[in-house]
């Protein structure tokens, strides 16, 4: 999943903004669409970082079994 994270921090340095699943998937089609749940990535973007996750095995996003990756910046 953090290969989401990493592969969209390229692309934000190279494009010069944060990509969506689709754009990612276009450059890499390898990259997962889905989490190992069959659930979906959420994308969170803070001022210039952007931070992956998913809602773990519950499927349910907010919770203690959420998988969530480091922030990424352009600069990190």
């Amino acid at each position: 999943m953090c290969r989401l994270a990493v592969t969209a921090k390229q692309h934000r340095i190279v494009h010069g903004g944060w990509p969506n699943l689709a754009e990612l998937r276009a450059i890499d089609r390898s990259l997962p669409a889905r989490d190992r749940w069959q659930g979906e990535f959420a994308f969170e973007v803070v001022g210039d970082s952007l931070t992956v996750s998913c809602s773990g095995p519950d499927r349910v996003p907010g919770n203690d079994d959420d998988v969530i990756c480091p922030p990424v910046t352009p600069d990190s």
